[in-house]
């Protein structure tokens, strides 16, 4: 026990030693000074410049927790920018030090130190750095103010002494209008504090000394009030013009980029699928005669499950036989057989072709094979993407199914026309790629045909048949159209009868299974089965028993398998008369340890 303590302690130890440094770890040290002197001016446009020289002074622990600081000072004020300059970094007395920047929430930070060194003890830091326009006319004043923050409210330290100095000449002091304000704490805080200004020779100096300690995330801010008109406005420059037209043409094209893909997919489905001349839907009892399980997928839009019903159709209709080899378990999905029982060659072309490609043509009767081979198969999968396109000409010609309609054609390729000419005129790459795709959709724009609309029509009847409740469809087959529409199936006189209804049921399973519905459906399926005293003679499970829980449970896993297997801001308010207050400038930001 006493060796399992030593052991605990030693690995509690191991873990602090060796843990990595949090960003709470590298910013506990203290910031014991902090001084800034800015230097305002004008230049030959009146735009105000500052030139800005802030000391730091930290004290880092013992321990290997830091290598340096990082600085982060704002790029923008009064919502323009201030193209900041970071000119020199220096330890105070005139050697150069290492550093990078980089940008972070509108701030350019640079990072001072050395990723290989620690620093220990006291440290200084001397950065110097130019803006310009960092002055603005409140919107609840006509004057002009240097409203600014010194350290900022970013700091993730604390401070033990933090003095602005805001220095400027003779001739831009005479501007002043006498108000000057100070404030100190986090965001928002009014507490005051003093500011006083003195004058010798032709420089005008305002020191601003917080009035007591800063905790993170406190600031000093000032505000010194200029007559109106001392300095001129903000004025983007060409460059800064032609960005922001940009900006917003770019979004316009954007915009105008999405409506027209929006209207193009809309006119693309209202003219291929024709859903507005459907009409009223009746049920349907029995699958289509003329249209395979693959064909009725693509009339409906489904892609999941295709592959599942078209194999389940095979083997109602006993062309093929399913097996269960391996039941499903907590690890492993169940795994099976499928068999060719009968002659394919009374079948479609695309039934044919989805077992050639599982057989690798060999659609002999006794063939057998597991279909667990067909996962991840590039071959099997390519070649079902072969069909797929060789089927699109099947229904656009023998099936008659769809049809190139001349009017839809055109109208797509004006479209393609009009939204280019809209991207080139706005330089709008979204804009040229809908115009592409508008100009595709001209070649690819088939619509049903009056027979493909039709069966279309039928397959929804089916598919509201399937999802009635049962006693609805009960009463849906005793009814006189009921009969005649199941006559080719089952016995007219005992058709809801549970022998009648087995066979019925069997042969509409694959389709509830393409429309989503195939839970309920071989519930009610494998309880007919247990109620007739039979099982389907087209699978066979691995165990031998049989019931409708059974049944129930392998056809939904079956369903899964097979998918498995075969798919792959600043203020702009006065400050300076004493409506301000500590974070509301321009300038500030933040910093920390790294």
């Amino acid at each position: 026990m006493k060796r399992l303590g030593l052991f605990l302690s030693a690995a509690l130890l191991l873990s602090g030693f060796f843990a990595p440094v949090t960003h709470a770890a590298v910013d506990d040290f203290t910031i014991t000074d902090f001084q800034a002197d800015y230097y305002l001016a004008r230049d030959n446009d009146n735009r105000s410049r500052l030139k800005t020289v802030e000391r730091i002074t930290a004290e880092f622990p013992a321990a290997n927790q830091n290598h340096g600081i990082e600085r982060a000072i704002p790029k923008s004020y009064d919502n323009h920018p201030t193209h900041l300059e970071v000119q020199t970094v220096t330890d105070g007395s005139g050697t150069p030090l290492n550093f990078t920047t980089y940008e972070s929430n509108g701030n350019e930070v640079v990072r001072i130190g050395d990723a290989n060194t620690y620093v220990h003890g006291t440290q200084r830091y001397m950065l110097t750095y130019e803006q310009r326009d960092v002055t603005l006319r409140p919107n609840n004043r006509d004057i002009n103010e240097f409203y600014w923050d010194t350290n900022g409210t970013d700091w993730r330290v604390p401070f033990d002494h933090v003095t602005a100095r805001v220095h400027m000449s003779a001739k831009l002091a005479s501007e002043l209008t006498g108000e000057a304000s100070c404030y100190v704490g986090a965001r928002g805080s009014n507490e005051r504090c003093d500011i006083t200004k003195a004058t010798e020779g032709d420089v005008t100096t305002f020191t601003i000394p917080a009035s007591r300690d800063l905790a993170a995330g406190e600031n000093v801010t000032f505000a010194i009030g200029f007559q109106d008109g001392t300095f001129a406005a903000y004025q983007p420059t060409l460059w800064e013009r032609v960005t922001a037209f940009w900006g917003v043409v770019n979004i316009i094209g954007w915009i105008a980029a999405l409506a027209a893909f929006l209207l193009l997919l809309i006119q693309y489905v209202r003219r291929t699928a024709r859903s507005r001349e459907l009409g009223t839907i009746i049920p349907e009892y029995i699958p289509p005669k003329d249209a395979s399980l693959t064909v009725a997928s693509r009339m409906m839009r489904i892609a999941r499950s295709v592959m599942t019903a078209q194999l389940l159709d095979l083997a109602v209709r006993h062309y093929i036989k399913i097996y269960e080899v391996k039941e499903k378990t907590i690890f492993s999905p169940a795994q099976y057989e499928i068999e060719i029982i009968k002659d394919l060659s009374d079948l479609r072309w695309e039934e044919q072709e989805i077992l050639k490609d599982m057989f690798d043509d060999e659609v002999i009767v006794g063939a057998r094979l597991n279909l667990k081979k067909l996962r991840n198969s590039y071959s099997f999968a390519q070649l079902t993407i072969n069909n797929d396109k060789d089927l699109t000409k099947l229904m656009n010609t023998e099936y008659g199914l769809q049809e190139m309609r001349p009017e839809n054609k055109q109208w797509f390729r004006r479209a393609a026309l009009i939204i280019l000419v809209s991207g080139i005129l706005l330089f709008s790459l979204p804009l040229m790629i809908v115009a592409f795709v508008a100009f595709i959709c001209s070649f690819i724009v088939y619509s049903w045909t009056d027979k493909g609309l039709a069966l279309r029509r039928y397959l929804e009847g089916l598919k509201l048949y399937i999802g009635v409740a049962e006693q609805e469809r009960i009463k849906m087959l005793q009814s006189p159209e009921g009969a005649e529409k199941v006559a080719s199936v089952v016995d007219i006189a005992d058709r809801t009868e549970p022998a009648q209804l087995v066979k019925l049921y069997e042969r509409v399973l694959p389709y509830a299974v393409l429309f989503g519905q195939e839970k309920e459906w071989n519930k009610q399926l494998g309880s007919y089965y247990e109620t007739n005293g039979s099982s389907p003679d087209w699978y066979t499970s691995s165990s031998g028993a049989y019931n409708a829980a059974i049944f129930t449970t392998a056809m939904n896993s079956f369903s899964t398998s097979t998918s498995t297997y075969t798919s792959s801001s600043s203020s702009s308010s006065s400050g300076s008369g004493g409506g301000g207050s500590s974070g509301g400038g321009g300038g500030g930001g933040g910093g920390g340890g790294w």
